[in-house]
Parts: structure tokens; C-alpha cells; sequence
């Protein structure tokens, strides 16, 4: 397992598309190469945006993405992914969680939808355990 941490993604640059040129550069993308993304914020806006054009990014946790950065390819997205899992995460107190029902509407095995009770923006109330929430969306 990998791990690439990348803070405030730049919109310019597919950050993305550079790990996996990377990857096939050292001959660690293949075929069988499933990767599971967490995108956070305006990561996961990202994430959702141009991520989806790599097929070997299999599941998706996207938590509290700005839903107003371009809603109505993020709703067309969710709609028609088919790959094996994508989650939208908000906290009950972050902007855009009165937006959550947008993607909800696409909601099926595949695709889900979930508000977590009094958590903020950065999830950083009562303890929030993000490894936890990975766990459950991501590794289910």
C-alpha cells in the first residue's frame, strides 16, 4: 500500500496523473493495479473530477468535497461511476452538506451518501477517527 499525501491539490496540475506516470515509469502500474482513493476537501473535488478517467482507481472516499465547485459534473459523475465504490462523507456542520442530497439521488450499492452527526468541516469533533471512517467506506 501507498500512500501519496498531497495539501491544497492545484487544479492546474493532475497530481493524479503524475503518480501514475510515475508508477508506470517503475513498472508498479499494471493490469491487476487497484487503487483506492481519499480525496479531502478540495482533494476530493479534484479527485472526483479527473480522477475518474484512470480505471485502475477503483473506490472512492470523497469526504467533505466543496459541492459547489462544479456540481453538475460531480452529480454526472456519481451518477454514472461503475466502478466498485464511491462515498461522499460530510460532516453535519460542513458548507456543502445542504448539498449532500444531489449525489444522494444517485445513491445505490456502488455509490453512497453519508452525514456524519456534529462533525465540522476538518471532521475535528469528539475524537473523529478518520482511520476508522476509511475503514468502514473504503476497505469495506
Amino acid at each position: 500500500m501507498s500512500v501519496v499525501c498531497s495539501s491544497t491539490p492545484d487544479t492546474e496540475i493532475n497530481q493524479t496523473e503524475h503518480a501514475m506516470q510515475a508508477l508506470t515509469k517503475e513498472g508498479l502500474l499494471t493490469a491487476d493495479t487497484r487503487i483506492y482513493f481519499v480525496g479531502f476537501s478540495k482533494g476530493a473535488s479534484i479527485g472526483c473530477l479527473q480522477d475518474t478517467a484512470f480505471p485502475q482507481i477503483t473506490r472512492y472516499l470523497l469526504v467533505n468535497p466543496p459541492m459547489m465547485i462544479n456540481l453538475p459534473k460531480i452529480c454526472r459523475i456519481a451518477k454514472n461511476y461503475s466502478g466498485e465504490g464511491m462515498a461522499f462523507v460530510f460532516g453535519s456542520e460542513d458548507p456543502s452538506v445542504n448539498l449532500a442530497g444531489l449525489p444522494h439521488l444517485h445513491e445505490r450499492e456502488i455509490m453512497t451518501v453519508r452525514i456524519l452527526p456534529g462533525q465540522d468541516h476538518y471532521l475535528s469533533r469528539d475524537n473523529f477517527d478518520l482511520t476508522d471512517l476509511v475503514a468502514k467506506e473504503l476497505l469495506r
